[in-house]
């Protein structure tokens, strides 16, 4: 929600922190996801409720439950299918794209801070030694690592940051004042997942672990500035292996494609390609994958 002048969003009577846009202070973003309550194992169960909700829904509709139940998510929401299909057998099959991969050794806050810095301090260099693909020039000498650092890196890092952090976090219980959070507004560049051992211990809480119970394809962007695959993708993929699911897993780096398909489609980058046609046929060959 974009608040103005001294407009403040209230949930459940805790002012919620705003992030404020660069370049003018009087418009900020409050976001749902720091709200009161709203911690990891939440999301978890709202995504198996709204799946059981749905099935209550066409069963009332057509006389008999669904016949097969699948998870289809993007970024976080590809978290979700992970998540979803690690912890419950509802589903017969999952597509995950451009996901996030939670856990101790890899997360966005393992990296995305730093890119912050590596930008604010004029080193995009370092970005590459941090699990991101290489830089992508425009027609007119445009930068990739710039367009996604302004619109996607550091609002991304304030909000998970403060989601996690003890100092900050309201979703936990930490704290009820925005204040705490609206100080990094410009700072995040120097936030850290290790400042506070409790970060570590709620990510690792509900960590992937790659123990999935049924048929996933697993996608990524060859050009994903904002999840690297590095970082996302490949770590994933060896965490199924080693929980002994090869056999249930597929996977593919769509070349040519972002996280934001809009973007590849931006006449400044004609290299770039969209994700999106590959992700529709993917759904449709783990339709056949697991029913034959």
């Amino acid at each position: 929600m974009l608040l103005t002048g001294e407009g403040r969003l209230s949930v459940d009577g805790v002012v919620m922190p705003r992030f404020f846009l660069p370049g003018d202070a009087r418009l900020g973003l409050s976001f749902w996801q720091l709200s009161p309550g709203n911690g990891m194992q939440r999301w978890m169960d709202e995504f198996f409720a709204l799946t059981d909700r749905i099935q209550e829904v066409l069963e009332h509709l057509q006389g008999r439950a669904a016949e097969a139940v699948y998870a289809v998510g993007l970024s976080n929401g590809g978290n979700q299918v992970r998540f979803a299909l690690e912890r419950s057998d509802r589903y017969v099959g999952g597509l995950s794209w451009n996901s996030v991969l939670w856990s101790a050794e890899h997360s966005l806050l393992r990296n995305l801070p730093q890119a912050v810095e590596a930008m604010q301090t004029g080193e995009p260099e370092l970005l590459q030694d941090l699990g991101f693909p290489p830089d992508v020039r425009g027609e007119s000498g445009s930068s990739l690592y710039a367009k996604n650092f302004a619109t996607y890196w550091v609002v991304t890092a304030w909000l998970h940051a403060m989601f996690y952090d003890p100092e900050t976090s309201i979703p936990y219980g930490d704290v009820a004042d925005p204040a705490p959070s609206e100080k990094w507004n410009g700072k995040i560049g120097d936030w850290r997942i290790e400042r506070s051992p409790k970060i570590l211990e709620r990510i690792s809480k509900y960590a992937h672990t790659g123990n999935i119970r049924a048929k996933m394809i697993d996608l990524a962007s060859e050009y994903d500035h904002l999840l690297p695959p590095k970082m996302h993708f490949y770590p994933y993929g060896a965490m199924v292996q080693s929980a002994g699911k090869g056999a249930l897993y597929r996977s593919e780096v769509i070349p040519g494609a972002q996280h934001v398909d809009a973007w590849s489609e931006d006449p400044e980058y004609p290299a770039m390609r969209p994700g999106h046609p590959r992700a529709l046929e993917a759904f449709e060959e783990l339709v056949r994958w697991v029913e034959g």
